[in-house]
């Protein structure tokens, strides 16, 4: 599983967007954007420079 932390509230909790799948992982564009892959030729999700502070990656 990778979560992508795009913020904290102001009580100190994440908001993070999920992402699971036997194939997923993600790679970072010279950019700053960041691109998740459902498998290694299709791709999930894009965040934009910016909007996503960190990539956690969990079992």
């Amino acid at each position: 599983m990778i979560e992508i932390v795009t913020g904290v509230d102001d009580s100190g909790e994440e908001d993070v967007d999920q992402f699971d799948g036997p194939e997923v992982t993600f790679m970072t564009e010279p950019s700053g954007a960041l691109v998740i892959m459902k498998t290694p030729k299709t791709v999930w999700a894009a965040y934009a420079p910016g909007h996503w502070q960190r990539v956690r990656c969990t079992e």
